[in-house]
């Protein structure tokens, strides 16, 4: 039941992600990273076979979707939430974020069983190399994308001020 609910609620975080992508003109940006994070972890796991998922997950290929979309919505968020104009500024706080998140996140999902390390070692037995392409994978990306954005190739968005931003000021103008 909890492989379903896991799968059931990443699938709809990433229905979620891509709605936001389409209204906000995104959806180039979230359709890579969603390709991108399937031939990631298909290229790990055909080179180094390290790890075995369940197979009570849905996969593609071998690879499970809510790794997929999992992986898809924490770069996606990371990438259109941070407010930088330095590329190389948002590119390191997405990998260090991304690589923190994992080290709480790993554990967890080894331990119910949504995948097993053939070699444990390091930090709660999950390989230190898993940290290390997590943070090198989210900065690769992260830097790509930001720089086609740098360089006005990139979809432009809508005003980034947030929606309680707009709704508070809508309020103090209605006092006037």
């Amino acid at each position: 039941m909890l492989f379903l609910i896991t799968q059931l609620g990443i699938f709809l975080l990433g229905l979620l992600f891509l709605l936001h992508s389409v209204v906000y003109k995104k959806l180039s940006v979230f359709i890579f990273l969603l390709v991108d994070a399937f031939f990631f972890e298909y290229v790990i796991l055909s080179l180094h076979k390290s790890v075995t998922y369940n197979s009570l997950l849905y996969d593609i290929f071998g690879i499970p979707i809510m790794v997929i979309v999992g992986w898809t919505v924490l770069l996606y968020s990371y990438i259109i939430s941070i407010r930088s104009h330095s590329v190389f500024k948002v590119s390191i706080y997405t990998a260090i974020s991304l690589t923190l998140l994992d080290l709480v996140l790993e554990n967890p999902a080894v331990s119910f069983g949504f995948w097993k390390w053939k070699n444990p070692e390091g930090y709660f037995d999950i390989p230190y190399k898993n940290y290390f392409a997590w943070f090198l994978y989210s900065f690769l990306v992260t830097f790509f994308i930001r720089s086609l954005k740098s360089q006005n190739h990139y979809p432009p968005s809508r005003n980034t001020v947030s929606v309680s931003s707009r709704i508070r000021a809508k309020i103090f103008s209605l006092r006037r």
